[in-house]
């Protein structure tokens, strides 16, 4: 109304979360030296026992459940439930990460796998499901959660959410996010939306744990520096100066406009290229 105001008050406390922001794509082979779960059927999962102990939320989990459904839970909630919910919810399940919690079926065909990476005190758990179907037995889908003993943070990567269908692809009935144990905490990237397109094979999602009153760092990277470029025999070797900022998470290689990669090491060798041709390069840091 015009130039009025009005001030209220709220009493409460906050609650510590967790946040995304997008990696680079690293997929883990969990088949590689890894354990395949056996899950084959409809609405089943496995408990197994983690490498290391994993906080989540306010608590510590040295045990997980992997639903053959996209998710995994921590604590005593079953993982059993076939239709995603809006989170968050005090329905079962509680205490969810869930990278693509979808209406998946294992009967005729994909697999879980998890396996152990790294050494202490930086281990990663990864769990894959590979090549599972939507309930109508439609498509394949293969994504992976990544659990850092390290960091404490969670990583999604997706390396094929189509199944052909537009009411399933990319998440568009899927939901992607984690719940704490209580079923009251919770930090949702996307409900019922096709939200992975541009993360299938490109880029991860990684939830980090904000702890306290900290704000996030607001200023991004420095632009990187020196960059040099070497032409070769159909290819271009590009090389720039380190960026030593800590929340330097990538750099993205861009030919005449396009990102072309996406690499943590500050040099890069682009192929296939043209002999004769002039192309002009851009690096930025993420």
């Amino acid at each position: 109304a015009g130039s009025a105001t009005d001030t209220r008050s709220a009493t409460g406390t906050v609650a510590e979360n967790y946040a995304f922001s997008d990696g680079p794509y690293a997929w883990v082979d969990a088949t590689a030296g890894g354990t395949n779960t056996g899950l084959r059927a409809d609405d089943a999962s496995v408990t197994v026992a983690l490498p290391f102990a994993f906080p989540f939320f306010d608590g510590s989990h040295t045990s997980v459940k992997i639903s053959t459904n996209g998710y995994l839970v921590f604590g005593p909630s079953a993982a059993s439930a076939w239709s995603n919910s809006r989170l968050p919810s005090s329905a079962e399940p509680n205490g969810i990460v869930a990278p693509f919690w979808d209406d998946l079926r294992l009967v005729s065909r994909g697999s879980i796998w998890y396996r152990t990476v790294g050494t202490a005190p930086n281990r990663r758990f990864v769990v894959s499901w590979i090549g599972a179907p939507h309930y109508y037995d439609v498509g394949d889908s293969t994504f992976q959660a990544i659990l850092e003993e390290g960091s404490g943070d969670i990583v999604f990567q997706y390396q094929d959410v189509s199944f052909g269908d537009p009411f399933a692809d990319y998440g568009a009935s899927a939901t992607v996010g984690v719940e704490d144990t209580a079923g009251t905490v919770v930090r949702t990237f996307s409900f019922d939306q096709a939200s992975l397109a541009s993360y299938e094979r490109a880029r991860s999602l990684r939830l980090s744990y904000q702890v306290g009153s900290t704000e996030p760092d607001p200023t991004p990277p420095a632009p990187p520096s020196a960059l040099t470029a070497t032409a070769g025999v159909e290819s271009v070797s590009l090389d720039w100066a380190d960026n030593a900022e800590s929340d330097l998470a990538s750099y993205r290689v861009y030919r005449d406009g396009v990102q072309v990669a996406e690499t943590t090491a500050s040099a890069h060798t682009d192929g296939g290229l043209q002999a004769g041709v002039t192309y002009r390069y851009r690096v930025t840091a993420v």
